[in-house]
């Protein structure tokens, strides 16, 4: 986030422009990064340096979008529109599950200084855009 003046001159935060930061965010990879660290990722897998339960995600995305987790013998899978530009793996490392939630902590920092702490809850474990913000800590 930033920071702005409201009417009376007092620091106010903005909401950044979520599309341009991600764009920002990829602007230096070119194609050629992106392949490398696409097939990085696939020998990974293949050469079994992550045993048992795994999640697959693409390269670049947001909000959960194309992730698939293999976990226990099931796949849960979101629907999305990136991946073409290869996919990552890690090891699963399941999160809370809170009676029907599963619960993930976020945070955020500005400059130096921890900034405010929110909590997302969804009925699968895999947090999108859907899942519900319950506001915890801001400063």
């Amino acid at each position: 986030m930033g920071f702005g003046r409201d009417a009376a001159g007092r620091r106010t935060r903005r909401r950044p422009d979520r599309a341009r930061l991600h764009a920002q965010s990829v602007a230096h990879l070119d194609d050629q990064a992106l392949g490398d660290l696409a097939t990085h990722a696939r020998d990974a897998r293949q050469r079994g340096r992550i045993a048992g339960d795994f999640v697959e995600k693409p390269l670049l995305s947001r909000e959960g979008a194309n992730v698939t987790i293999h976990a226990g013998g099931r796949t849960i899978a979101a629907d999305g529109e990136y991946g073409a530009e290869g996919r990552i793996y890690q090891a699963y490392a399941p999160i809370p599950r809170f009676g029907d939630d599963y619960v993930t902590i976020g945070s955020w920092i500005v400059g130096d200084e921890p900034a405010g702490i929110g909590m997302r809850e969804d009925a699968s474990p895999i947090t999108r855009n859907t899942s519900r913000f319950v506001p915890h800590y801001f400063l």
